[in-house]
């Protein structure tokens, strides 16, 4: 994480998301607007899948589009913008 995250924030109006191990190292950069720590649907159609292992707070996604397709992201980071 770095300063890209406040940045991308302030340029495209977006929100921060993380797993609660991680709060501390976002707190850095700036305060999360959303904590998870299970599998739970955020924004509507975004699954949020905790998969700790390369850090304790890693984090899949699995997107339901309006098309009835699914995509999983498998890195820790997944930014919305319209």
């Amino acid at each position: 994480m770095g300063e890209s995250l406040k940045a991308i924030r302030q340029r495209f109006g977006t929100k921060l998301g993380g797993h609660v191990r991680e709060q501390e190292e976002f707190a850095r950069i700036c305060a999360p607007d959303i904590l998870f720590d299970q599998r739970e649907v955020q924004l509507g159609n975004i699954e949020v899948i905790p998969t700790p292992g390369h850090t304790p707070g890693s984090t899949c996604f699995l997107v339901h589009s309006a098309q009835g397709q699914r995509y999983l992201f498998t890195g820790d980071t997944l930014y919305t913008w319209r």
